[in-house]
């Protein structure tokens, strides 16, 4: 899976998830919050259609870090989330950052950028069938992208369209 090119890459949130998404990323301005979508994809010739089934928000515990410029669940959390994917058979794993101090425009950090790839390799490695996306947050903008490997070398997709069901 995690070789596999797309032209596009969507994602949709059943009923409310992206509300209740859009809600916890803005509910505190002073840090950045986190929070994981677990869920499934269907894969239609080069459309990659990840589906949200589940959005999990870790407790204050089970984030080492968490302040105005950076986010990091603990690897306790981290493993908790795939033992709960494996054992409900979700093979999609989306990460949800916000970027409180972004509006009307709002990428992912160079920080953001190292911390996934390293994730991507890790996933292809231990669950080669899990495809791992990350979602940003910002004011009032949003941004989302798919990670696989090609050659061994981690790369990015941008998600095209994010649409509630």
């Amino acid at each position: 899976m995690a070789a596999q090119a797309f032209e596009a890459v969507e994602i949709r949130f059943p009923g409310g998830m992206y509300r209740i998404l859009q809600k916890h990323m803005s509910d505190n301005v002073d840090r950045e919050q986190f929070g994981v979508i677990l869920g499934g994809y269907s894969l239609h010739q080069d459309l990659l259609r990840l589906l949200g089934r589940e959005y999990i928000v870790p407790k204050k515990n089970e984030l080492d870090y968490a302040h105005y410029a950076g986010v990091c669940p603990t690897q306790q959390f981290h493993l908790n989330l795939l033992r709960r994917a494996v054992k409900n058979g979700l093979l999609a794993m989306i990460h949800v950052h916000s970027h409180p101090f972004a509006d009307k425009e709002v990428g992912f950090s160079g920080i953001d950028d190292h911390y996934e790839r390293e994730e991507a390799v890790w996933l292809d490695k231990h669950f080669p069938r899990m495809v791992f996306g990350s979602v940003v947050v910002g004011r009032s903008s949003i941004a989302a992208r798919v990670w696989g490997l090609s050659e061994g070398a981690p790369h990015s997709t941008a998600v095209g369209r994010i649409t509630g069901c």
